[in-house]
Order: C-alpha cells, then structure tokens, then sequence
C-alpha cells in the first residue's frame, strides 16, 4: 500500500523555510514547539487550529516585522510537524503520514539518531573538534550558532538575525569543520554564528553545544522522523 504524503511548494527566503500551504505562506521552524497564525491550516484531512502569539507573546505579525518576511500567514512547530515524517527541500516540503521505517545508510544517504527531543525540538549528535556533540536542528535558524569554545580562526563576517524575545541582533561568524554521520561520513565546512550571552540558556536547556539551521539544505534533502527518532540526510552534491 502507498504512503499518504502531501506535497507543497516551498522557497528558502533570508535563509527561512516558507512553505505555501493552501492559500497560506508558512514558515516552517523546527526549532518552536508550537505553530502560531490566525485560523488553521489543513494538512490532507488534519485541520490544525493555530494560537494566536507565540509562548513568547510574539504573534505572526511582529514575528514578519523582526524577521523582514512579507505576507506570511503563519508558522508550523513542531507540534504539528512531530505527527508526520517531513521532508524538506530547497523547493518543497512533504508530510508522511505513515512512518518511513527503517533506512539504511549509504555513500549518499546519512541517518542521524535523534538523541534528544526537548519540547518536541530534535537533538542530534554532529562531530566538531574532534569530538560528539549535542545540536539542536532548528529549521527556523537563519544561521547555525556554536558555543565559544568551538569559534576559532577569523572572522567569516557579521549577520544580523532576531529572537523573538530580544529582537535584532548583530553577530560574528566563523568557517568551522563538521562531520556528519557513521558510515560514509559527510565533511563539510559550515557557517556558524556566535549567541549573544542572554540566549545562552538556550543551549543549556539541552545540554547542547550549538544549533545547525536551514542552511544544511545547501547540502543535503532532510527527512525528520520525529516519530521512529531518526533526521535521514540525503546528499544533493
């Protein structure tokens, strides 16, 4: 029997993932536990119901304001995406609704445990300096962000990103080395920005030395099962 899978158009704008969904624009963040916009948005024959603010009080037109996104309607967390396996292009994302199942790694295709899940946000474990480290994968980061002690070398350029809770902010940015998966690993040098100090609990909350964003989709298609607890990585060069 075939999946059920609902397919919709999506675009990368400033580095977010905006998924048109009926006649709504999403921005889809793995990185927020809940989803937030005005109404509902439907998924096949699921209708989800969305809170008006965000748990940090910020509803989806501040959200469009600090973030620079026009005629968004809405954002998905992961209180929605947590039900379906979701994959992510540059051009598209799809909910599953049946579990993927078992995948196995191959020369192409890397499968990352998630090892931790912290209000439904997926941790997963991604080699910097030599050693395991604990990553959030949050989609609704325009950059990937590390703690201090892995920020070394010079200086890759400043980027302006937000929080919610603290508005804009201007951060340096470094060209660090990363390892991704087991059996046919993927080395890659990526982008990673520096946290400002008053988001730092951010990481501690789960025990988490950084966040790897939607910039991963310059390399790989993503597919998060959240439900079997795996990230499948599939390179695209």
């Amino acid at each position: 029997m075939s999946a059920t899978t609902h397919t919709f158009p999506a675009s990368i704008q400033d580095g977010h993932i905006i998924a048109n969904i009926g006649k709504g624009s999403y921005v889809i963040d793995t990185g927020s536990p809940f989803s937030m916009g005005n109404g509902s948005v439907f998924i096949g024959e699921q209708t989800f119901p969305l809170q008006k603010a965000s748990g940090f009080g910020v509803n989806i037109e501040e959200l469009a304001e600090l973030s620079g996104l026009v005629n968004i309607s809405g954002l998905l967390g992961m209180n929605i995406m947590i039900n379906y396996d979701v994959t992510f292009t540059r051009n598209s994302i799809a909910f599953r609704e049946e579990p993927l199942g078992e995948v196995e790694e191959t020369d192409k295709i890397l499968v990352l445990p998630i090892i931790s899940q912290i209000s439904g946000i997926p941790v997963v474990s991604l080699t910097i300096a030599g050693a395991k480290r604990r990553i959030f994968f949050d989609t609704g980061a325009k950059i990937s962000y590390l703690s201090d002690e892995f920020l070394v070398g010079e200086s890759a350029g400043l980027v302006v990103d937000f929080y919610p809770t603290m508005g804009k902010f201007t951060t340096e940015t470094y060209e660090i080395d990363i390892t991704i998966g087991k059996k046919s690993p993927s080395q890659l040098q990526m982008i990673f920005g520096r946290l400002p100090q008053a988001l730092t609990p951010l990481l501690i909350m789960g025990d988490a030395k950084g966040i790897i964003g939607s910039h991963l989709l310059d390399h790989f298609d993503i597919t998060l099962c959240s439900r079997d607890k795996k990230l499948i990585l599939e390179k695209t060069n």
